[in-house]
This record gives structure tokens, sequence and C-alpha cells, in this order.
């Protein structure tokens, strides 16, 4: 059995009263959050930031301070199978919610990301991939309306 931890963000702006959210669709098919794994020393915002850099070109984001959500896959329904390691993985990953004030077209990290979108709550749903992350981003939505104007 292997452990692993990934750390990302959940990049929006917001137009009007409407959130829109940054989505990247990875090289392996799945719609996501820009995340990834931490290097030697890294704290998990340190990760967080990188990877977003990495996937997306971008440097503008601004966390939300005190506020992160976490997905475990540690149940036989959520575990993945790792082929490379020949054991099962149980991840952790954390996501930094992230306000990009002047939004961009990203520039995409080709080895690692073959598209994205800016997508509204609706639009975002309907692309994710994992139940999981649809679950990170109805709290997100739910936490943006109640917190941040």
């Amino acid at each position: 059995m292997f452990f692993d931890k990934s750390f990302g963000i959940i990049p929006f702006t917001k137009e009007g009263d409407e959130y829109r959210f940054l989505l990247v669709h990875q090289n392996t098919g799945h719609w996501s959050f820009p995340k990834g794994h931490p290097q030697v020393g890294e704290t998990e915002i340190e990760t967080a930031k990188r990877e977003f850099r990495e996937e997306t070109g971008l440097n503008n984001v601004e966390l939300i301070d005190g506020i992160q959500f976490k997905v475990r896959y540690f149940n036989k329904k959520m575990r993945y199978f790792n082929k490379k390691k020949r054991g099962w993985v149980f991840k952790t990953v954390k996501l930094f919610p992230g306000f990009l004030k002047h939004p961009q077209e990203p520039k995409l990290e080709v080895d690692e990301v073959q598209d994205y979108r800016w997508a509204d709550f609706n639009e975002a749903i309907n692309l994710l991939t994992y139940p999981n992350s649809k679950k990170i981003l109805k709290k997100t939505q739910k936490y943006l309306e109640n917190n941040f104007n």
C-alpha cells in the first residue's frame, strides 16, 4: 500500500454576480483543478502555486486565507491502483480557492494538460470528472456566495 499527497488551486474569478472556475483537461482524460505533487522541502501552498503556474502558465492568483478543501481516497471505492508501483494508493488532495482578479488565457503545459475552460458553476459541475471534485466545487461555490464579495 502506498500513500500519496497532492496540492492544488480552485481558480476562480467573478463576472458580475457569477463565479467562473478555471478547469483543466488533463492528458489522462479527466477534467479537474490544477494540482500536483510536492517537491522536496516545498510547503503545501508553494506546491499548489507552482503546480498552478506550471499547468496554466498563470501567476496572478490570490489564495483565499483560511479556507481549504481536502479529498481523501482511502476507502475501497475511492482508492486507485498504481500500475508503476504495483500497489494500491491511498491519496489525499488538498485544494485552496484562488481568486484571479484579471483572468487571462492560460498557456497550457502540453505534457500534462490538453485543454482548459473558464466555466460557470453549472458547466463546471458537468465537466468535472470525479464526484469528489464536484463536491469540492459545491462547497467552494457555497463558501464564495457567503463569504467573498
